[in-house]
């Protein structure tokens, strides 16, 4: 793969799908097995004429969940595709692996290696850059090829520097890709319920006997309330009301945004708490648009504060917030990725919402389409 790197250069998402899943299968099995590879490289897969994909080079392969060998105080790898915690010796695990392939994920859509816009760097400058860095987005590495938006998001998440943040496993970060690079003809997201079946009950039968009724004279006392039943029935009263007036506050939080949609989920953003939210994903998911770079990744960090400024957008099936943040007396606008930000209760609302808008334009468009005319 290296020697068909090095000829041909970026490959298309489909070709780079369908070699990642292979690879990721080979991975799978040696992690099931209860083993991490440590030198995912290009250099170590090799493409037959039949198209098959072989992953090889076990020489440093180890068992996971221990720390990595050493030859001396020197890490064995290749400093290029080492994962943060391989670098730095602490506990390696099939995240570890994933890290690498991430890499050459990216080396494959773009061409290039990750941090190569920083020149050739030293082995020991390449891992510790690797500690708590992203490396810069692919689309803006490789801007002449204009990469689809979800290139970004996929291999991001494979290259987070801390371990848990990464795919699950090498099944799932294949998978992932391969859904956008290979995506349905048609997509339904129908709700998934199932009808509760409720039993008939057959009528019961029995003799009633009627009777004549007696006339009997009203002979009841009429009965003054007591001051403290007053008090009681009357704070009753008040509480109802402050009840129904509760109820209308939630059916216009609620409600209003259904029937007013985008408009009115902008008002609510704009009025209501729940706006302030905090950035979980560091400045990966921060652009200026859903499709452009901005200044604002450059200054937004995990743990920052930001506040949503209106209704997502989709794009290229990712979702996307219009947000603002305060830095040196001055408010930046961009766009974060869903994923990079703490959802609050309005802003689950607003992405509900925004989904299904979205999903029944699907359809409808999967309709009309199919009509004649």
């Amino acid at each position: 793969l290296r020697d068909k790197l090095d000829a041909e250069g970026a490959f298309d998402a489909k070709t780079v799908s369908n070699w990642l899943a292979q690879v990721c299968a080979a991975l799978e099995h040696i992690h099931q097995l209860g083993y991490v590879h440590l030198d995912v490289t290009p250099q170590n897969i090799f493409l037959t004429d039949d198209g098959d994909v072989k992953l090889i080079d076990f020489g440093i392969a180890q068992k996971a969940f221990i720390t990595p060998k050493r030859e001396g105080n020197k890490l064995l790898g290749t400093a290029a595709y080492i994962s943060p915690e391989h670098g730095s010796g602490r506990v390696v695990t099939p995240s570890s692996d994933i890290y690498s392939l991430g890499c050459v994920a990216f080396e494959l859509v773009t061409g290039k290696k990750i941090f190569s816009e920083h020149g050739q760097l030293a082995n020991d400058a390449t891992i510790t850059m690797r500690q708590s860095n992203v490396p810069d987005l692919p689309s803006s590495v490789a801007p002449e090829l204009s990469l689809p938006l979800w290139v970004d998001t996929v291999i991001a998440k494979a290259l987070m520097p801390n371990a848990e943040d990464r795919y699950p496993s090498a099944t799932a970060f294949a998978e992932e890709f391969n859904a956008h690079a290979n995506p349905p003809l048609f997509r339904f997201n129908w709700p998934n319920r199932k009808k509760q079946e409720i039993p008939r009950r057959q009528p019961e039968t029995r003799e009633v006997t009627y009777r004549t009724p007696e006339v009997v004279p009203d002979v009841r006392e009429e009965r003054k309330p007591s001051r403290a039943g007053g008090w009681v029935r009357k704070e009753l009263r008040n509480a109802r009301r402050a009840l129904m007036v509760f109820a209308l506050l939630l059916a216009v939080i609620f409600a209003a945004p259904m029937l007013g949609g985008s408009v009115a989920f902008n008002w609510l953003l704009g009025s209501v708490p729940g706006s302030n939210t905090e950035v979980v994903g560091g400045n990966w998911y921060m652009r200026a648009g859903p499709t452009t770079d901005s200044e604002i990744r450059t200054l937004m960090l995990d743990g920052q504060s930001v506040r949503v400024t209106g209704t997502p957008v989709i794009a290229n099936d990712q979702l996307w917030w219009p947000v603002s943040a305060e830095t040196d007396n001055d408010r930046v606008h961009g766009w974060a990725h869903d994923d990079g930000l703490q959802r609050t209760w309005l802003m689950n609302r607003a992405a509900g919402f925004e989904w299904m808008q979205d999903s029944w334009s699907d359809r409808w468009d999967t309709v009309t389409d199919a009509l004649p005319g």
